[in-house]
């Protein structure tokens, strides 16, 4: 687990023996390099195989979780479960725009929530050629007790 929270706060992570966790930047650059060689000890030496999965990704954390995966090549497969929108200065960054649903019954937040997701295996698709990504699937959850 790699998140920027002290580990005194999060003590569910730390009681299993096969969880790590690292307080760390996700969104700095050097953080892959120290990823992949975790993930590299974990399958080459380990025997192990390697899924990301993304909880609860904020904004811009979404797209951070497919770069791991598609740099990565020891991660064979991904799991992205997004929350929040990226912020309107980070939607210039990437092709993802917020839009209006075409009927007013719809939630605008909710429209945009599956726009965004939509856009989310998109990218994940792209990166088809260069990791032989075969199967690529957007679930939705009809139990979700909020739009996010």
């Amino acid at each position: 687990a790699v998140d920027k929270m002290l580990p005194h706060t999060i003590p569910h992570f730390l009681n299993g023996k096969q969880i790590q966790y690292m307080c760390r930047d996700i969104m700095a650059e050097e953080i892959f390099d120290e990823v992949a060689e975790i993930v590299r000890h974990q399958t080459h030496e380990q025997g192990r195989t390697c899924i990301l999965v993304g909880m609860h990704l904020c904004g811009m954390l979404s797209e951070r979780a497919i770069d791991f995966f598609l740099r990565i090549s020891e991660i064979k497969g991904l799991v992205l479960s997004p929350c929040c929108l990226p912020k309107k200065h980070e939607q210039r960054l990437i092709r993802f725009t917020k839009g209006k649903p075409e009927n007013d019954e719809e939630s605008a937040e909710l429209f945009n929530y599956f726009k965004w997701s939509n856009y989310l295996k998109e990218r994940i698709e792209e990166g088809h050629d260069s990791r032989g990504v075969s199967d690529v699937r957007l679930y939705t959850d009809d139990e979700m007790h909020t739009e996010k």
